[in-house]
């Protein structure tokens, strides 16, 4: 299964915030770090992973993210991993899966059998409230209140915007870009965690057109540089390593322009080879149409 752009964003987000996460989906820990995550099972090669985090002694937490409605295949393949990873841990394994997706048109429990279904713990993010979490936000905003990497709503500021609001995508975003620039007590770090996301959602739903993503952009404008860091570490450690040596501090931009272009057309290519929709695919990477046909 291919691998969404908001799916990505997620992850990094859940290894940064996972305390919040875990009060988001209501689940009672003692303490929270990540585990292990190489899962081998016999023959196969590297199982799937999400994101995996101990929550008390001989327990773990099993986070899957999932961009899309989910299918009995989709459900299978979770509560397999979730066999697996009890199997190699030797630990009780607790599996929630965040879904994006549409909630009517998942499917929510698994078949066994004619006569047995496992069903699944599943947060459909849709059928919560972004409204009210705004609501929230600037309550605290208004009474001046901090928000930490502990707090709950450190994960309204990114996950309201995969919940059903009387706004429209665009004003949404624009909305929580305005009370992430607004909310105090959060660090440099975890406000570029937040814009990265943020970024992400834009670059998959907001439209060139739309009216409001100029303003968007200026609120949620964090430098080209940091976002390549982000998404691809290795890659801008060695383009501005290598420009260092020479001493060209234009010669900087140039590389990271560079190095993004092949970089976008190596994922491009990827991309295409697993089926991925032209436009899907132009809208992750920047590509033209014409340019992914060529490919």
């Amino acid at each position: 299964m291919t691998e969404m752009f908001e799916d990505r964003s997620f992850k990094r987000l859940t290894s940064k915030f996972p305390i919040p996460m875990l009060k988001y989906l209501r689940v009672q820990h003692l303490m929270a770090k990540p585990y292990p995550t190489k899962i081998e099972a016999g023959d196969d090669t590297r199982q799937f992973l999400d994101y995996v985090i101990e929550i008390a002694e001989n327990k773990l937490f099993d986070l899957e993210f999932h961009s899309s409605f989910l299918t009995i295949n989709h459900l299978g393949r979770y509560g397999t991993y979730k066999i697996n990873l009890r199997i190699d841990s030797k630990k009780c394994v607790y599996q929630c899966i965040l879904c994006t997706g549409d909630p009517e048109k998942s499917k929510r429990n698994l078949k066994i059998n004619e006569n047995e279904e496992v069903k699944l713990n599943i947060i459909f993010t849709l059928e919560d409230d972004a409204d009210e979490k705004i609501e929230i936000l600037e309550e605290i905003i208004d009474n001046n209140k901090k928000l930490t990497d502990t707090d709950i709503e450190l994960i309204y500021l990114t996950v309201a915007l995969y919940m059903k609001s009387k706004l429209t995508k665009s004003e949404l975003l624009l909305k929580i870009a305005d009370l992430t620039n607004k909310v105090e007590g959060l660090t440099e770090e975890e406000i570029r965690e937040i814009k990265i996301f943020q970024k992400a959602f834009m670059k998959k739903f907001i439209s060139d057109d739309d009216e409001l993503k100029g303003e968007i952009d200026k609120m949620i404008s964090i430098s080209e540089l940091e976002l390549l860091k982000e998404l691809f570490p290795e890659e801008t450690r060695i383009l501005v390593a290598g420009e260092k040596e020479k001493g060209i501090e234009e010669g900087i931009e140039e590389g990271i322009e560079e190095g993004m272009e092949i970089r976008s057309v190596e994922i491009a290519k990827n991309m295409k080879n697993f089926g991925n929709d032209y436009e899907y695919i132009s809208t992750i990477t920047g590509l033209s149409l014409e340019d992914i046909e060529k490919l």
